[in-house]
């Protein structure tokens, strides 16, 4: 079937820490133009929808909705819902977004310092995001929740990110790798390299696997997410260091793909710009 749906990943490919990539934002008005569907998602959890079509659109992306868009946190959320997983507590480690984006699944949404003082009513599930103050407090409630029954879900594994200058920060993945590590419990991921966050994109855009094309700059992340979620594939070099990614994956077992095939994409690029005059023409 041809190709009529590009979705991008944001981070290392349409921009990086916020700045876009040279050319890129002219590049999707040209594939924007020429009749493709285009999405973006991100394994982010620091924005809610509105606030990342707000960002988009200040930095010149032709974004018109949020269903154009599919962020990790939005996911757990759609996954709680089309799961059932609605009114129970819930304990949020995460940043506003995340909670942000709770809130339609339950109005028993818990902090740390809420569990530790709620004794009537047990947490039945423990939502993870990215947290930027992630401490001990956090990791032992955690812990003590799911080892008490509390089910374990969390918005993706990245175990870094980078900056404009070239930096790598370290992400979520050590704080998830922290609460299986101290319970032995593997958490439900929706993001990134799961395809779950994909599949739910290409639902609202109306789009078909078969018909789109996943761009992202990391093989382990975005190529595997899109070939698990049936789509084609093209890993874009703007971004993270594919070297990188295999040492650190290399590392830590809870990152080894089980199909190490699916980290192989269809189609390898320097930046977005190429996709007009090297890969569209292949579709």
């Amino acid at each position: 079937m041809k190709v009529d749906t590009i979705v991008f990943d944001l981070e290392g490919v349409v921009y990086r820490s916020g700045i876009p990539i040279p050319g890129a934002i002219s590049a999707l008005h040209r594939l924007s133009a020429l009749g493709f569907t285009l999405g973006f998602f991100t394994n982010a959890s620091v924005h809610t929808r509105e606030q990342l079509l707000l960002k988009l659109r200040n930095m010149g992306v032709n974004a018109r909705s949020t269903n154009q868009l599919a962020t990790s946190c939005h996911a757990l959320a759609d996954y709680f819902i089309t799961q059932g997983i609605t009114g129970i507590p819930v304990l949020v480690i995460g940043e506003a977004a995340l909670e942000e984006e709770l809130k339609v699944t339950s109005n028993q949404l818990r902090r740390v310092s809420d569990a530790e003082s709620d004794t009537q009513q047990p947490i039945a599930a423990v939502a993870m995001g990215f947290c930027s103050n992630f401490s001990y407090d956090h990791l032992l409630c955690a812990q003590q929740c799911i080892l008490d029954g509390a089910r374990f879900y969390a918005t993706d594994i990245d175990p870094f990110y980078p900056d404009v200058t070239g930096k790598f920060y370290p992400a979520i993945g050590w704080q998830v790798a922290a609460v299986m590590l101290t319970t032995g419990v593997r958490p439900v991921i929706v993001g990134k390299p799961e395809s779950y966050m994909i599949r739910s994109l290409l639902g609202d855009l109306g789009a078909q696997p078969s018909s789109t094309l996943v761009v992202g700059d990391s093989a382990w992340s975005d190529i595997q997410a899109g070939n698990r979620a049936g789509c084609r594939t093209c890993l874009v070099r703007s971004g993270i260091p594919q070297d990188l990614l295999k040492r650190v994956i290399a590392e830590n077992n809870y990152l080894k793909p089980e199909r190490p095939d699916e980290l192989l994409p269809d189609f390898a690029i320097e930046t977005i710009c190429d996709l007009e005059s090297q890969v569209l023409d292949k579709l």
